[in-house]
């Protein structure tokens, strides 16, 4: 059966991403901001640090359509994703990032799996797609970027939120079935060179070594902060 695949044949469906020329030693901002700066409606690119060590984060690159399904790393500002959102709120999943990328309309998550969490090797990937209601777990949808042989797969947008009110960290959250909301992990994976969200890094790469990937941090870069006045 497709789930127990391992994500190289997952993704043998689609388009592989070409790695992505980031220079040693970049920075970017880090996105810190007073309250009410980041409690405004803004246009941003998505910074992505790695955190592999959390006290030291370094840049890797912006969020980048870079397949014609998911999302990879760019250098270039020019070319990464620009997303727009009101963030008026820190509770989880109340922050849509909309984005015209690929025919649709906000930033979600989409894979083969209804469930995350911790001792689970499922993930999904950052995917295009139109709206999926709030609070509920995954739909399928076939209103997404990626499909599987043309069949929708599980789907959730309402998954962004603030990590606080003073910076512009943002997080994702994924609801299961169940209606719990699992403790997830941004990755970049180092040979498929796309962005996924897991609940376990280690037993992901357990069943695919080859999915080992580095922990990192999204942090809304803005292009349009609100005057101060």
């Amino acid at each position: 059966m497709f789930a127990t695949l391992p994500l190289l044949t997952f993704l043998s469906y689609f388009a592989m991403a070409s790695a992505a020329v980031i220079p040693a030693g970049s920075t970017a901002p880090n996105g810190n901001v007073s309250t009410r700066a980041a409690l405004s409606a803004i246009q941003a690119l998505v910074s992505v640090h790695n955190l592999s060590n959390p006290a030291n984060p370094t840049f890797m690159g912006y969020l980048n359509a870079v397949n014609g399904f998911t999302y990879g790393l760019t250098s270039d500002p020019n070319s990464a994703t620009v997303v727009s959102a009101q963030l008026d709120s820190l509770n989880p999943g109340d922050i849509s990032l909309q984005t015209e990328n690929y025919g649709y309309s906000v930033l979600g998550l989409s894979g083969n799996y209804t469930s995350i969490g911790s001792g689970s090797r499922n993930f999904a990937f950052l995917v295009a797609a139109d709206p999926v209601p709030q609070n509920s777990p995954a739909q399928r949808v076939s209103s997404q970027s990626i499909t599987k042989g043309g069949l929708p797969l599980p789907t959730q947008t309402a998954v962004w939120s603030l990590e606080d009110g003073d910076s512009l960290i943002i997080k994702p959250t994924w609801i299961n079935p169940d209606g719990s909301r699992a403790k997830t992990t941004l990755a970049y994976s180092l040979y498929y060179k796309n962005l996924i969200v897991t609940g376990d890094l280690r037993a992901l790469a357990i069943w695919d070594p080859l999915a080992i990937s580095t922990p990192v941090r999204f942090t809304l870069t803005p292009q349009n902060l609100p005057s101060s006045s």
